[in-house]
């Protein structure tokens, strides 16, 4: 094989065994001058292996580029919901001043006034969320670590639910001990449970329950939140931390479940 291709000339590939028993891949070519013949030989086995892996590296690029396109459309798509949610309280409030100014007993302004100030807390909850999520993306979320009393904020959590909770028709109870502590930062788990606890309500129909439970098992604090809501499929429970997945019946902008999983690894929790 070598000496047809001497005759032939040019450049081509043969391989060869190395002094350590590995096969490499070899570019030759000849070349005579005078009476010298020189053979020269290139070992090309890095970039052959290279070429091999190839299709597996496409496959690869292109799972992520559709990953990325998905999460475009995702983000798209948060972006205008993001408009609408923040368009209807505003609309809501603007009413409600309208008819404030019109109520003519004390009673009357008093029920507009409590209308507004929730159409405030909504829309500050939204712009909270934007923010959070702004800074987990760019790792900007830093905690400040110190002691925190867990059974207070939980309870704190649950008092601060419980309108919504009997607004909707759902229970919302509680198992939690006293002196329970942790490390941790007092706001940004404030946001956690604030969050997962309202989730809970949002997705448990009229009629059903809604329980934070916590319990200490040596070094560790464990929190529970069970409610009797529909549940989900295996498909939305590897997306719902995702930032801006929401289901087609949950709506929302899609980020407080993706928040509250940045902090809790920031407090190296689970």
């Amino acid at each position: 094989m070598l000496d047809e291709h001497l005759e032939k000339g040019g450049v081509w590939e043969m391989p060869v065994v190395a002094s350590d028993g590995s096969r490499r891949h070899v570019l030759w070519s000849y070349a005579q001058k005078g009476d010298v013949d020189y053979l020269f030989g290139a070992d090309i086995t890095h970039y052959v292996e290279q070429l091999s892996d190839l299709p597996s590296q496409l496959e690869s690029l292109q799972k992520r580029y559709n990953e990325l396109e998905e999460l475009d459309e995702l983000r798209t798509s948060a972006i205008r919901r993001t408009v609408h949610d923040l368009k209807t309280p505003l609309i809501a409030l603007k009413g409600n001043m309208q008819l404030e100014r019109a109520a003519e007993d004390a009673e009357a302004k008093e029920r507009w006034l409590d209308a507004m100030d929730t159409n405030l807390d909504c829309l500050i909850r939204m712009v909270d969320m934007l923010r959070e999520s702004v800074r987990a993306d760019a790792n900007a979320l830093k905690p400040r670590m110190e002691k925190v009393e867990l059974d207070g904020l939980l309870n704190r959590v649950v008092q601060h639910l419980g309108g919504i909770a009997l607004t909707k028709g759902v229970v919302l109870g509680s198992k939690i001990p006293e002196h329970l502590s942790v490390l941790g930062d007092e706001d940004m788990l404030w946001s956690v449970f604030t969050n997962i606890v309202h989730n809970a309500i949002t997705h448990t129909p009229s009629g059903g329950r809604v329980d934070v439970e916590a319990s200490r098992e040596h070094s560790r604090v464990h929190v529970k939140v069970k409610d009797t809501g529909v549940g989900m499929s295996p498909s939305e429970l590897k997306k719902i931390f995702e930032g801006f997945y929401t289901s087609a019946e949950s709506g929302g902008m899609g980020l407080g479940l993706y928040v509250a999983k940045s902090v809790v690894e920031l407090h190296k929790a689970s």
